[in-house]
């Protein structure tokens, strides 16, 4: 909520914040303190999105690029980024708050923009994953959007499968479904038939708004979801 991003040294206890007032150094202060998603790389530099973008931390240096002037990801500076995700191939998938989803693929050094010209579904990104086919789900205010291996689009809303526009949080299970929180139900969305199953109050959820992307599948199995009542 505009505290910008806190690094937790685990032998010492104690937090060190980054933020729009940090100055150390060499290194320069964060353009915003708004920070919606972070992604651990595989090279172990830290992916954060932000209000004006991209940034990109080390976490042994604590030096950062937020990309201003970089050939291809410049183009998503200063957009208001909310989501991040990484596929199994490496490639860094980023949603927007009414800007659609971009594609980086680091290997061609691409960027390939996904937008309602090209079909997707207009509206805030709440949650990015991608199902075992390597089928990337986005969550968005204004429903569903499935972007296939061929790069083509299908999208669900409450014309075609969803209780609500609103989805907010996405997570795949051990059988390889989609679980999606809609609003005040919860969807489970199987790839292989391309149809939902619905979970309601009726059976047992509050009924209480779900929050943004506040999801998490443990490893026993079991899906936590967050909402506006916890």
């Amino acid at each position: 909520n505009g505290g910008g991003m806190g690094f937790l040294n685990q032998a010492t206890g104690k937090f060190t914040i980054f933020s729009r007032n940090t100055y150390d150094g060499a290194m320069r202060r964060f353009s915003n303190n708004f920070v919606d998603d972070l992604q651990r790389g595989p090279d172990g530099t830290i992916w954060m999105s932000t209000y004006t973008g991209l940034i990109q931390f080390n976490i042994t240096t604590y030096k950062y690029d937020e990309f201003a002037d970089h050939p291809v990801l410049k183009a998503a500076h200063q957009k208001s980024l909310s989501r991040i995700f990484t596929d199994k191939s490496g490639k860094l998938w980023l949603g927007f708050n009414n800007d659609g989803v971009y594609c980086y693929d680091k290997t061609k050094n691409e960027l390939k923009l996904f937008s309602t010209e090209e079909g997707l579904l207009k509206g805030d990104v709440n949650a990015l994953d991608a199902d075992d086919n390597g089928n990337i789900y986005v969550a968005t205010t204004k429903g569903l959007s499935i972007i296939d291996k061929k790069e083509k689009i299908k999208n669900y809303t409450t014309e075609n499968g969803l209780k609500y526009e609103d989805c907010m949080a996405l997570l795949k299970d051990k059988e390889g479904n989609i679980w999606i929180s809609n609003r005040n139900c919860i969807l489970k969305f199987s790839p292989a038939t391309q149809t939902f199953s619905y979970y309601d109050e009726s059976a047992g959820l509050t009924g209480e708004n779900f929050s943004s992307n506040a999801a998490h599948a443990a490893a026993n199995g079991l899906l936590y979801w967050g909402t506006e009542k916890g």
